[in-house]
């Protein structure tokens, strides 16, 4: 069976990295960036795309709610 791949988006380390200790430990397969531009470079680079993506509104380099904005159109880079 397939793990469930998410994306977790968050520029604060300390609250993303047990976050995602948590979930990898849950059987998730996590992969992080802490700004929108980070995750835009993890998409560019290929591989699977993220099952789930769990993303902070407030991101020091543009809005979350642009981002999601950007991933729910198909817009992703």
């Amino acid at each position: 069976m397939r793990k469930i791949r998410l994306l977790l988006v968050d520029d604060e380390e300390d609250f993303r990295t047990p976050i995602a200790s948590i979930l990898s430990g849950s059987g998730m397969e996590v992969v992080e960036a802490g700004s929108a531009q980070q995750m835009d470079t993890l998409l560019q680079a290929g591989g699977e795309a993220p099952d789930v993506v769990l993303l902070d509104i407030n991101l020091p380099d543009e809005s979350g709610l642009q981002v999601a904005r950007r991933i729910f159109t198909n817009n992703i880079p």
